[in-house]
């Protein structure tokens, strides 16, 4: 594998786990009411579409760019009050990311956690992150 694919899966990985982690905090208070009304999922594979996928993509490039921004601004940051500010903002313009993308943070963190599970449906996902770069 050449050096430039090898970062580029290091980076996604990184960042899956950054949006894994920011959108279960997000979607644990809007999916509350869904738990007792819906069964659990564990271990069931999710069938994912192209459009999805494609939608995925599109939103992972954009929150891949709002990272690297909050990543930058971090460090200009005096106080853990800044930080927390600059963390919320960042984190709305991730969810307004898959929101614009088609996706509600639920459906994209399902596609996100398949991507990762799966080998097959990771190489499509990475296709589709290289055509639209």
């Amino acid at each position: 594998m050449c050096l430039k694919e090898e970062c580029m899966y290091q980076r996604f990985y990184g960042v899956l786990a950054l949006c894994v982690c920011v959108f279960a905090f997000m979607a644990v208070s809007a999916t509350a009411q869904d738990a007792y009304q819906e069964p659990a999922m564990s271990g069931k594979t999710m069938e994912v579409s192209d459009a999805d996928l494609q939608k995925a993509a599109e939103a992972y490039v954009e929150i891949v760019q709002i990272n690297q921004a909050f990543q930058e601004s971090v460090q200009d940051v005096d106080t853990p009050e800044e930080r927390q500010s600059l963390q919320v903002n960042a984190n709305e313009k991730m969810l307004g990311a898959v929101e614009d993308a088609g996706l509600n943070a639920q459906s994209y963190n399902m596609i996100v956690q398949q991507v990762g599970a799966d080998e097959n449906l990771r190489q499509e996902f990475t296709a589709k992150l290289r055509a639209l770069q």
